[in-house]
């Protein structure tokens, strides 16, 4: 069985077809892959997004939807057993950019912290 979805995210429509010999299956991507979720659990923006896709280096592909507004993005996840979800919004952070700052108060700075007694120094 074929089946063809349309959507609409933020400003852009998508045709998707899903094909299987199990007419469930076949709906059941469509179904998943045209519903994708319409408001960023990050910003709160129902103002739309896009689909953004990149593979690395060992031939994995993401598919994501980007929050027009905040950058944050919504990956779609594979099932083990077969099938896909759409995984929440989260805020996108590259892998080679800084840590940020951990807040130490002033009333304990590092030296400050004491040391248990039962310490081998």
């Amino acid at each position: 069985m074929k089946v063809t979805a349309n959507f609409k995210l933020g400003s852009n429509a998508y045709q998707i077809e899903a094909e299987s010999e199990n007419a469930k299956e076949a709906l059941y991507e469509a179904i998943v892959l045209s519903s994708p979720p319409t408001k960023c659990d990050h910003c709160g923006n129902t103002e739309g997004g896009y689909l953004t896709a990149n593979k690395d280096r060992d031939t994995n592909i993401y598919i994501n939807i980007k929050c027009s507004k905040c950058g944050a993005r919504a990956g779609l996840g594979s099932l083990k057993a077969g099938g896909y979800f759409w995984k929440k919004y989260e805020p996108y952070v590259p892998k080679n950019a800084p840590r940020p700052a951990q807040n130490i108060s002033a009333k304990q700075a590092p030296d400050d912290i004491p040391v248990p007694d039962d310490m081998p120094f």
